[in-house]
């Protein structure tokens, strides 16, 4: 499983009464630290560190496929998205929300 992440507007769109779910590699058992720091190192030629990206010390980590399982259910239950252009899918909720909090605000 990749591990993406992709920062939405959560506060904004909660005041809509849109839920929004994230995938994070944060907290999540995986080697984005040690794959990252490779590739830093091949393509920006810097040092190779790999505890630059670890996560904190005491973190209780959780399984990918423990997250993979429980955001396709969410999904097929209509409480999540998946997007290869979020630029794209933060303009369409932007302009979902100003439509609804502009219906809502002329009641």
């Amino acid at each position: 499983m990749q591990k993406t992440a992709v920062v939405v507007g959560g506060a904004e769109a909660a005041r809509a009464g849109i839920a929004v779910s994230l995938l994070l590699p944060a907290g999540v058992k995986g080697e984005l630290a040690t794959n990252s720091a490779r590739q830093r190192e091949q393509l920006l030629g810097e040092p190779y560190a790999p505890e630059r990206g670890q996560q904190p010390q005491g973190r209780q980590l959780i399984d990918a496929d423990t997250v993979g399982d429980d955001f396709v259910r969410r999904w097929l239950e209509g409480q999540a998205v998946i997007s290869n252009a979020p630029k794209a899918l933060m303009a369409s909720i932007r302009v979902e929300s100003d439509l609804l909090l502009g219906t809502l605000s002329d009641r």
